[in-house]
């Protein structure tokens, strides 16, 4: 999955219902914050400010309360 750090915002791909409870959390154990659905060059997405934490970190996804890891946030150009 194609996690999006940009514009200030960690965006995550996102194609779930608008009425779902969406939160992302940051690292091996997530702290989750709730997300906004937006879109990103055409893509659906969910996001949260970017922390500015050291990189690399995990990147988790929770829906209605069903947490999966999505990805890893690399080292920074």
């Amino acid at each position: 999955m194609n996690i999006i750090v940009a514009d200030g915002w960690l965006m995550v791909p996102y194609e779930g219902s608008d009425l779902a409870r969406v939160e992302i959390g940051l690292g091996e154990v997530p702290q989750f914050r709730g997300a906004f659905l937006d879109s990103h060059s055409g893509q659906r997405v969910a996001k949260v400010r970017d922390p500015g934490r050291p990189r690399p970190y995990d990147v988790w996804l929770r829906i209605d309360g069903r947490p999966s890891k999505v990805g890893r946030v690399g080292l920074p150009k």
